[in-house]
């Protein structure tokens, strides 16, 4: 059984409700991050129809969360969201880029993303480095 709530399973919600989930991303990228995850809940909003009691229920809560995810919404923008890349903060090694794939079952309504390290990159290099970067931070408790 899960624990967390209804909306705080949605990434949406959880990146205009919760400072933490930002924290991930470097502040420069937040304002565009924000613009995509609002441009992507209307095409999903779109995609289940104007009277769908969750998605409305959604919007409305994220309306009284603040003055951004209003003004962005205000806007309009309709965008899905199907590849990108995007980097994100790793605690250990740092700044990582990653591409990121979103496969979308419309039926379900639900979306899986595969993120991958860009070809050319140091990213797998350096992501191969935490099993040995958290042990040597966490070192594991023996008997």
């Amino acid at each position: 059984m899960c624990t967390v709530s209804e909306h705080g399973r949605n990434v949406i919600w959880r990146w205009f409700a919760d400072p933490a989930a930002r924290a991930a991303y470097p502040p420069e990228e937040h304002d565009h991050y924000s613009r995509l995850h609002v441009a992507d809940l209307r095409a999903a909003v779109a995609r289940r129809g104007a009277a769908d009691p969750v998605a409305a229920r959604l919007v409305e809560r994220l309306r009284g969360v603040g003055e951004e995810f209003t003004a962005l919404w205000d806007l309009h923008e309709v965008a899905v969201r199907r590849r990108s890349r995007m980097r994100v903060v790793h605690p250990v090694v740092g700044p990582v880029d990653l591409d990121c794939q979103v496969l979308l079952a419309q039926e379900a309504d639900q979306r899986l993303a595969l993120f991958t390290p860009p070809p050319c990159s140091d990213t797998a290099d350096r992501l191969t480095l935490l099993p040995v970067l958290d042990t040597e931070r966490f070192p594991s408790k023996v008997g």
